[in-house]
């Protein structure tokens, strides 16, 4: 069954201001040329943030994976790459990989980072090209700022002055500009991008004021919403980073930072403390990757103590017990592009092994692929009737490519969480399948206090007169008489899963030797699915297993219930390898 189709046609009015927008970036950029260039640096930034090793690789072998799409083109240059799709240019102008070939710190990434910045300065530094938005411009601008000793180094001096023209175009464009990004990651982008030009480059120092306003603007909004719209755990850290280094940027230059910064930077630590699981990773919800190393990276660098305390967390609920961490969306459904149907799913993780893991960025893979990650079942909670809760629509989008939006519909989520001295449970509701077929997924989880067990009950019910009328509605039109249920956990890759005891129990066997159980209901149908991972890392989604239990309505209320438990463990968790969690805990020892 589907709930996929094309929405209805973009209305007109946002069309013409989709036309409005790139024509006001393509005057400004052209105007921007006129004025001075940035004549040095007053201060020399450290690096943004840290890049990827794998990612650095892959450029210098000729494999841009940009924007969902895989182009390989060994020996040539990125910007020779003709026809492709709208997401792969923006990816590709925005520079950010300039952080995976200074990852890879060898002289051919050097001379691979200069020579094809410097040619897009040829190509495009004049305002033509995909790159003038002024997301893009900020985030080039960023990187070209503090990867500036490795661009700089060893060349001639006319093409250090057409980095220096570039960096004032640039902060030209973006003071003019700004405005017009949309609110949240990108505009605070812009901002970060142009706050640093003023406070590093002399010359572009009237630009401070300006930037450092609207910067506070931002960052006071995240501060009332409690997070980002999109609710994307990476994309909350992409604009911490920035965030941090404005504030660092303030301080090398003797400006004070003001308190809103501050606490802005406090209450988002406060939330990726809360999220973040033992063995470093941020959980993987509607778009976000792992984000190993640089979750920790930000975190130190941010030098705040804020610590999450016990409440949702961004609509999260998390819950933290011996080695294992838990993080469960029970939030309202998200706004933003990579949004999914994963309500009352879990990531599950125990010391420095992920158990279960969501679908990851998919998006990252290719449209087919972020459809495919979006969707309930490719999340560990319950689809019901064999389809996503909510709607997945296909309309066109800015640049001409279509974009595929999630229409939660009337969907509310409702959470309570308890710590006690056997352990914490967690209570969830979501009703998203409600308008479809009259059913509510309920789902309990209870963490044992040592971290040794996760009990689960997921119950199927129509809870008013109105619902039960829709359930019985919804039953006659099933073949059977009868809507097909299935809770699905999917595992961590390198993960062996066996079905044992006449189907009733999973073993499950980790990379480190480690032992888990899951044990179910005797009347629940265990199966095991080939599933997908999508790490960012890799060129290519991985394969593992996912554990199906099944299970079908035929009345008013169903329930199951099922157990994960440790029985052996790791080496590494028997050799006490548990640092990355304690120093979660204690933010003056590290993260």
């Amino acid at each position: 069954m589907s709930n996929t189709g094309r929405a209805p046609r973009v209305p007109f009015f946002r069309r013409i201001g989709w036309m409005k927008a790139d024509a006001g970036d393509r005057l400004a950029a052209r105007l921007a040329l006129f004025g001075p260039s940035a004549r040095a640096f007053v201060t020399m930034p450290e690096p943004f943030t840290p890049g990827s090793l794998a990612r650095g690789r892959q450029l210098l072998a000729g494999n841009f994976r940009m924007g969902g799409v895989l182009v390989v083109a060994p020996e040539s240059s990125p910007w020779e790459i003709a026809d492709a799709p709208p997401s792969f240019l923006a990816e590709l102008h925005g520079l950010a990989w300039l952080d995976d070939l200074a990852a890879l710190g060898t002289g051919e990434a050097r001379r691979a980072m200069r020579a094809w910045c410097f040619e897009w300065i040829a190509r495009f530094g004049r305002g033509i090209g995909p790159g003038w938005q002024p997301a893009l411009a900020g985030r080039r601008l960023t990187r070209w700022i503090s990867h500036a000793i490795v661009l700089l180094h060893g060349i001639e001096r006319a093409q250090s002055a057409a980095f220096f023209a570039a960096l004032g175009h640039h902060a030209r464009f973006l003071a003019a500009r700004w405005k017009s990004a949309p609110a949240g990651l990108p505009r605070i982008e812009a901002l970060s991008g142009l706050l640093q030009a003023a406070l590093a480059l002399e010359g572009m120092e009237r630009f401070a004021r300006p930037a450092l306003s609207g910067l506070v603007s931002e960052a006071r909004a995240l501060t009332r919403g409690h997070g980002v719209p999109s609710r994307n755990p990476e994309e909350l850290l992409e604009v911490f980073f920035r965030l941090i280094w404005a504030g660092r940027a303030l301080a090398a230059a003797d400006r004070p930072v003001p308190s809103e910064l501050g606490n802005a930077v406090d209450e988002i630590a406060r939330i990726l403390r809360g999220l973040r699981h033992r063995d470093g990773s941020l959980p993987g919800f509607h778009g976000g990757g792992p984000a190993r190393g640089r979750l920790d990276q930000a975190l130190v660098a941010s030098g705040s103590r804020a610590m999450p305390g016990q409440t949702a967390l961004m609509g999260y609920a998390h819950a933290h017990a011996g080695r294992l961490s838990l993080v469960m969306d029970a939030g309202p459904a998200p706004r933003g592009p990579h949004a999914a149907a994963g309500a009352l799913a879990f990531e599950l993780v125990h010391g420095l092994d992920p158990i279960i893991l969501n679908a990851g960025p998919g998006h990252l893979f290719g449209p087919d692929a972020a459809i495919r990650a979006r969707a309930t079942a490719a999340h560990s909670t319950v689809e019901i009737g064999g389809r996503s809760w909510g709607r997945f629509v296909t309309r066109p989008g800015r640049g001409g490519a279509d974009e595929t939006i999630f229409d939660p519909g009337t969907m509310s989520a409702q959470l309570s969480q308890m710590v006690t001295a056997e352990g914490v449970r967690l209570l969830a509701v979501h009703d998203g399948y409600r308008a479809a077929t009259g059913l509510t997924h309920m789902r309990r989880l209870d963490i044992a206090a040592d971290g040794s067990a996760l009990a689960g009950e997921d119950t199927v019910a129509a809870v008013s007169e109105e619902d039960r009328i829709r359930l019985e509605e919804a039953l006659a039109e099933a073949p059977g008489a009868a809507i097909p249920c299935r809770a699905l956990f999917h595992l961590a890759p390198g993960i062996r899963a066996e079905v044992d005891m006449a189907g009733t129990v999973v073993s499950l066997l980790l990379p480190d030797g480690g032992l888990w159980l899951l044990r179910s209901d005797p009347a629940v149908r265990v199966g095991l699915l080939t599933s997908l991972y999508h790490a960012p890392d890799r060129l290519h989604p991985r394969e593992r297993l996912a554990i199906e239990l099944r299970w079908e309505v035929i009345d008013h209320a169903s329930q199951i219930s099922w157990r994960f438990e440790l029985v052996e463990e790791g080496h590494r968790a028997r050799r006490g390898i548990d640092t990355l969690a304690a120093a979660s805990q204690n933010p003056q020892r590290g993260p």
